[in-house]
């Protein structure tokens, strides 16, 4: 079971070497704010790092653009050749977006000669409105999904949130239904559920959100540094 997901830019160098020298159980390449002038470049960048000859445990995995965009096909076309152990889908509007990734996924398989199916898929439905709609929808669609996940920022961003948090601390109400509906489409897919990075400066405000995402059923949280990885190792701890 994979606990703490280090999420790194594929064009950030500094954040690349602190990923590979953390104790993140994988690591996350992301492409998926790449525009499409420099998309080419954060291709390069991610494929570099795969080919590396990497003695950890750590696995790699690669976040796309989104269904949507028309750099997802050239993301595909460059990386699943190198066998990423998946694709991390932003922005997943519910089931039909999964079995198109999939389709999309199986294509490069056969092409690069790979076995046809062994490219997980992680699916960020939890970063935009659409989750309340789109939760139950990925059950059986793809024997290649993973987990689901969501992400505070993007999904405020996206619903036209102003703040993340209340006074008291809690997640704004909007992000909070995000959230649950996160766990519940995860639940219902029978996959495991992955919390949001986290901006928290403190470590210690960090791993109570850690102590909270463990108690509610979350399998594992986005890591945005090597501590916050050392921390969601301890917390999730088997």
């Amino acid at each position: 079971m994979i606990r703490s997901w280090f999420l790194a830019p594929a064009g950030n160098e500094t954040k690349l070497v602190e990923g590979l020298a953390s104790n993140a159980d994988a690591f996350v390449l992301d492409l998926s704010q790449a525009q499409a002038v420099n998309a080419e470049e954060a291709r390069l960048a991610a494929a570099d790092l795969l080919r590396q000859d990497h003695s950890s445990a750590m696995v790699f995995y690669v976040m796309t653009h989104a269904s949507g965009s028309d750099l997802l096909q050239g993301d595909l076309e460059a990386l699943v050749p190198l066998e990423p152990a998946g694709i991390v889908l932003p922005h997943a509007d519910g089931g039909s977006d999964l079995q198109q990734l999939d389709v999309m996924i199986s294509v490069q398989e056969a092409l690069a000669g790979l076995p046809v199916g062994r490219t997980k898929i992680v699916a960020l439905t939890g970063d935009h409105a659409g989750v309340a709609f789109s939760a139950g929808s990925y059950r059986a669609k793809s024997q290649r999904l993973e987990a689901l996940g969501w992400w505070a920022d993007r999904a405020a961003g996206n619903i036209g949130v102003n703040r993340l948090h209340e006074s008291n601390g809690r997640l704004a109400a909007p992000l909070e239904a995000v959230r649950t509906l996160t766990l519940l489409g995860a639940s219902t897919a029978g996959v495991g559920a992955i919390d949001t990075p986290s901006a928290a400066m403190d470590i210690e405000h960090f791993r109570v959100e850690c102590d909270s995402a463990r108690g509610d059923g979350f399998a594992g949280k986005i890591a945005i540094s090597a501590e916050q990885a050392a921390v969601i190792n301890t917390v999730f701890a088997a």
